[in-house]
């Protein structure tokens, strides 16, 4: 690392804990040092991994610490050269902090759209809702359906669900338990 600093002619701010090594860098010089540890990872075979958390003052520097910890453990994971925070899926980092338990208590109120065929129909609907950004126009197009349609649906879904797709908290709850279901079948 001292050395890759040295090459990019940045001042060494490094300490090293184990294995984990910290190097804080100006902002703008972030896609240098992705590239060298991107070029060292591939063409030169060195064994490392990178998360890099978001910009922050000197005062915060613990909150960006703790972000590259969390895309460093998707880098690791993926086996990815480098991997920045920002670029995370917000419901991957919720997610993976969740045992299993929780991860049911999440996904608990979705348990009636898995039922049969029909509430899958549902499921597929609220998906692609959610997705759409709530957009009635946009989700009844990729669905292939009237825009009556769709919102019949959703009206079935939240008597089904006890959620609500007009209260952002619900759609949220919605979003979080279809990522949990999804990230279970992956499982």
């Amino acid at each position: 690392m001292l050395e890759w600093c040295a090459e990019l002619d940045l001042p060494p701010l490094v300490s090293s804990e184990s294995s984990l090594v910290t190097v804080l860098l100006p902002e703008d010089e972030l896609g240098r040092w992705t590239a060298r540890v991107s070029d060292a990872v591939e063409r030169e075979g060195v064994p490392a991994r990178c998360g890099i958390g978001s910009p922050q003052p000197p005062v915060s520097g613990l909150l960006s610490r703790r972000q590259a910890e969390q895309a460093l453990a998707v880098a690791v994971a993926d086996a990815r050269p480098v991997v920045e925070f920002a670029g995370l899926p917000t419901q991957r980092l919720i997610l993976q902090h969740l045992d299993p338990a929780a991860r049911a208590a999440l996904t608990s109120p979705l348990l009636p759209l898995l039922d049969n065929d029909a509430t899958l129909v549902l499921l597929r609907s609220l998906r692609v809702f959610l997705s759409e950004n709530s957009s009635w126009e946009a989700a009844s197009s990729q669905l292939g359906i009237h825009r009556h349609t769709l919102r019949q649906r959703m009206a079935r879904v939240e008597e089904l669900t006890g959620l609500s797709v007009s209260v952002t908290e619900d759609r949220v709850i919605a979003w979080l338990a279809l990522q949990a279901l999804q990230l279970g079948d992956a499982q």
